[in-house]
């Protein structure tokens, strides 16, 4: 498991993970690298050079089952996918956890090591003149069926569980949106924070990572304009998850 703050720097980096990427403690890590997309391979199609992986799974989900590749400093070729968690603290504020699992029945080849071959820093000099930003409403968000029916075999739940859990998910979202609107043009933050609590814990479950940066940002912007962007977004992505169950399941 790593932890990265909300402008994707690295707080902090467990065993277990270390001991995946080939490091016996953090300090040796951090002294070659500022991040684990340094140890990304070409051929993966994870990110632009403008967005950091986290933010890249995030907004485009189908991407959370992919398999990556990582090249080691030893020159081993490793196959991993990534889980990303959204943490939220007491203050509101929040972090990412990022577990790194080893590909079932993956094996670890060897290759000559050419630096050539890794992904240079993508975000550094990105960071250093902008803020992060969690989620561009004007580029929406689009959901496929693919991404939906591959979550509960990656989360390990039953399929009829999840369709049950999705629909009460899609109803509570309904019947919130009123009054998270309402409390949005008040700019009430205690209260959009009162009713994202159930939502997110809701969504967390079932892995919609999108919906929680969009209540994140509800949770957070007070510009009208910014507000109504991500409102729509909200009910949109309600909409595609419906209209992804109606026509696979009629």
């Amino acid at each position: 498991m790593i932890l990265y703050d909300q402008n994707y720097k690295i707080l902090a980096i467990n065993r277990d993970s270390l001991e995946l990427l080939g490091y016996s403690d953090s300090d040796l890590f951090f002294q070659k690298h500022d991040d684990i997309s340094d140890m990304f391979l070409h051929q993966i199609s994870l990110y632009d050079e403008q967005k950091h992986f986290i933010d890249y799974i995030i907004k485009h989900p189908e991407y959370s089952l992919q398999s990556i590749k990582l090249k080691l400093d030893d020159g081993n070729i490793i196959s991993i996918h990534i889980d990303i968690d959204i943490m939220f603290f007491k203050n509101s504020n929040f972090c990412y956890q990022v577990k790194l699992n080893k590909n079932v029945g993956d094996h670890t080849y060897k290759t000559p090591a050419k630096p050539e071959l890794r992904i240079p820093k993508l975000i550094e000099n990105a960071m250093a003149k902008k803020p992060a930003q969690t989620t561009n409403a004007a580029d929406g968000i689009l959901l496929t069926k693919e991404w939906l029916f591959g979550i509960p075999n990656f989360i390990k739940m039953e399929r009829n569980t999840f369709l049950v859990r999705v629909a009460e998910f899609i109803k509570i979202c309904k019947d919130k949106y009123e009054e998270l609107s309402e409390a949005t043009l008040l700019d009430d933050k205690n209260h959009i924070n009162e009713i994202s609590t159930d939502i997110s814990n809701r969504a967390s479950e079932l892995k919609f990572d999108p919906f929680l940066r969009i209540l994140i940002k509800l949770q957070t912007l007070s510009d009208p304009k910014e507000v109504a962007a991500f409102l729509n977004l909200y009910m949109d992505f309600i909409h595609q998850i419906e209209n992804i169950l109606k026509k696979e399941l009629k």
